[in-house]
């Protein structure tokens, strides 16, 4: 923003210095009239001659990035005359260890919480095993238990099956076509 002979008014460079501001003013574009305060503080860090030095040295494209620049610095050290902008570069790079490190409590919680969820799951299914299991003992039990009161060749008919025990136990010319011996 150029001053115009019709428009006395200056930049805020310009004005903070008490000049004439020019049409081709270097400051006029990046420092407005309309927010002295700005300026303000980076003539104070900085000096209003080296700002324009500094503004001359920078590509045309790139002269309102570097004044932005030049703004912040300039607040960050009215604010932190120690560390300036590195100051809150460093509060934020803690921030950001900080979250990091809660992220990965987080992580942590959820891999022992899926954890803990994939045990119970495996525990229930264990669980329903050994009572099908002990219900199928059960019933061969029940089972063993009606043999025991069977004599010795019942149960071995209950085993084998009757044709195949006598077969086993009498030769053929021992035993009648009824299952009898014969004396």
């Amino acid at each position: 923003m150029s001053s115009n002979p019709g428009n006395n008014r200056r930049c805020a460079g310009c004005k903070y210095l008490r000049r004439r501001c020019p049409k081709d003013c270097l400051l006029a574009p990046y420092f407005p009239p309309n927010n002295p305060l700005r300026f303000e503080s980076v003539h104070k860090i900085f000096g209003a001659s080296n700002v324009a030095k500094l503004l001359q040295q920078v590509a045309e494209d790139r002269r309102a990035e570097a004044a932005d620049c030049m703004v912040y610095e300039a607040s960050s050290r009215v604010s932190n005359p120690v560390y300036g902008c590195a100051g809150m570069i460093y509060q934020l790079q803690e921030e950001i260890v900080k979250v990091q490190l809660e992220i990965q409590n987080v992580k942590g919680k959820i891999a022992l919480h899926n954890a803990q969820q994939s045990f119970s799951s495996v525990l229930q299914q264990q669980q329903q095993l050994q009572e099908e299991h002990k219900e199928r003992v059960i019933g061969v039990v029940g089972a063993s238990n009606d043999v025991h009161h069977m004599g010795l060749q019942e149960q071995c008919a209950y085993n084998l099956g009757t044709t195949e025990l006598d077969e086993f136990l009498w030769p053929a010319s021992e035993v009648n076509s009824d299952h009898h011996f014969i004396n």
